[in-house]
């Protein structure tokens, strides 16, 4: 440490005893300085004062200016540090980073092969045929067209437009279904939606078509992706594309004709479907290894509970959902047995 004379001298002069005796009253004194000035009689006093907070400035100033320059020797900082070994230093750091035990997780949940599900949704007692919509019949366009209710529709005990889709986030995907490959189509036909209910992928063209030949806008009346209502002349077609996933089925409409109405299934992956004419589904290539969880809807009922699947073998909670894990290769057969008064 640097311990020159005039260093030494200074700590004197800051450290007691000296400090108490001559730092203090200098800042005492300037504050009699700024009273003494204002009172007229004491003009001599105020010029002493201050002459003499000039001299100690003075000499303050020329302290502090000899103890910078008060120790001439060199400022050792330390050992250098070795070229080598800041270069391996530097190689560890850009070293790819080991496994997390998260990377370990996402591995073990990769799927160890792919299955496919197979299903049937069938209604236990009669349901009524569904009714014609007597609000169709008043427009002349489409009085000459059947348009019935199509909210619950049962052909010979099979449920028509019920869905199943899976609700597990980030699901792998084979390489072939990767991208949506398809197009699916909405068409305006006979005063009508043709599908009622349809399935569709993020990213995948969807064709609104106008089969009739008058005129029909498409109202979509999406929540995550930008609502739409395209206006349709006869035999026009125009393109969509949801690009985000909906959490819930998406309301389909015609402003021109009210009664009419459809619904879109939009999911991020490929794992799901809508029941056909004989309440079938097929489910391909889904993840096997890991646990999903599937939930099943229907128009009038929304969530389907109180269902049963395989006679009570799968677990439905009270939302319409369930869990499956399913074996590689394995092709499970759903029966899906809905009563009537879930419908209602």
């Amino acid at each position: 440490m640097c311990q020159s004379p005039v260093h030494e001298r200074l700590q004197q002069f800051f450290n007691p005893p000296y400090g108490a005796t001559l730092i203090f009253p200098f800042r005492f004194h300037g504050l009699a300085l700024v009273a003494n000035c204002r009172r007229p009689s004491r003009g001599s006093e105020c010029m002493q004062a201050i002459n003499l907070n000039r001299s100690a400035f003075a000499i303050l100033f020329i302290a502090l200016a000899f103890t910078a320059v008060g120790c001439n020797r060199r400022v050792e900082y330390g050992p250098r540090a070795e070229a080598s070994i800041v270069e391996e230093i530097r190689r560890t750091l850009s070293a790819p980073a080991p496994a997390t035990e998260a990377a370990a997780e996402t591995a073990d949940a990769a799927p160890v092969g792919w299955a496919t599900i197979k299903g049937t949704f069938t209604v236990l007692e009669n349901v009524p045929e569904p009714a014609p919509l007597a609000q169709a019949k008043t427009d002349p366009a489409c009085a000459k067209h059947v348009v019935v209710d199509e909210s619950i529709v049962v052909q010979d005990g099979a449920l028509v437009g019920a869905a199943i889709f899976a609700r597990s986030p980030k699901l792998p995907l084979t390489p072939d279904l990767a991208e949506p490959t398809g197009d699916v189509v909405l068409d305006n036909k006979n005063c009508r939606f043709e599908p009622h209910v349809f399935f569709a992928r993020t990213g995948q063209k969807v064709l609104v078509r106008n089969s009739d030949p008058f005129g029909h806008n498409t109202k979509i009346d999406s929540v995550a992706n930008p609502s739409q209502n395209f206006s349709l002349p006869a035999a026009a077609t125009v393109e969509h594309t949801f690009g985000k996933e909906e959490l819930q089925p998406v309301k389909i409409g015609c402003s021109i004709h009210p009664w009419m109405g459809g619904w879109a299934i939009v999911r991020g992956n490929p794992y799901g479907g809508v029941s056909d004419e004989r309440g079938s589904f097929v489910i391909e290539k889904v993840p096997a290894g890991r646990e999903i969880e599937f939930q099943l809807w229907q128009e009038k009922a929304g969530p389907l509970d109180g269902v049963t699947i395989n006679g009570g073998e799968v677990k439905v909670d009270g939302k319409g959902r369930f869990k499956l894990k399913l074996e590689p290769d394995q092709e499970l057969a759903l029966d899906i047995s809905v009563p009537a008064d879930a419908l209602k």
